[in-house]
């Protein structure tokens, strides 16, 4: 598709029509014109960022990716088994708690947690405060978590062979960043 097709396209048909084959992405900026659109050849391997948020964000979903793949099967993200672990080993814990814990916001992992217990895997408990919420695994959660333990072994073995020498060493990187970022 030639740069002339492209520009007169909106924005989401654009990118699709524009970087099936030829995985060229077009960027506007202002009014959609010839002149105001430029292009370049994405890489087939992912870019390396200056950045140091870009750069552990992207290998962030990439992780993630791959422990969702390996968790498809039981319909759980890593996300909700993280957080389904942290249930199970946390005594009722608080969205405080789990936000605090996890580096979250708390209205995102809201969200998360509602979704969670609208498929039976968490359930809501009151606190010995009226107003505090806790959350404890409900029974589809227990079911689910021990079915995708294994799995997550599984991925947990494959990233580690991956990282060869290098995993404890990078593991320990990241919780050490994570710890001198929330002081």
């Amino acid at each position: 598709m030639k740069t002339a097709e492209c520009a007169a396209m909106p924005g989401e048909r654009l990118q699709k029509a524009c970087s099936i084959s030829v995985r060229i992405v077009y960027v506007y900026t202002g009014y959609c014109s010839t002149k105001s659109a430029y292009t370049y050849k994405m890489p087939d391997m992912p870019l390396k960022f200056e950045c140091y948020c870009a750069s552990l964000r992207q290998a962030s979903r990439a992780i993630s990716q791959k422990y969702d793949a390996a968790l498809r099967d039981t319909g759980l993200t890593i996300t909700q088994f993280t957080l389904l672990n942290m249930i199970a080993h946390m005594p009722q814990p608080r969205v405080n708690d789990l936000a605090e814990a996890l580096a979250m916001d708390q209205t995102s992992l809201s969200r998360t947690l509602r979704t969670m217990e609208r498929d039976g895997l968490i359930a809501e408990v009151r606190g010995t405060d009226k107003r505090e919420s806790r959350w404890v695994l409900g029974a589809q959660g227990q079911q689910r978590f021990k079915r995708a333990l294994p799995m997550w072994r599984t991925a947990q073995k494959s990233v580690e062979k991956l990282l060869g020498a290098d995993a404890q060493r990078i593991s320990s990187a990241a919780y050490e960043l994570s710890t001198r970022l929330s002081e």
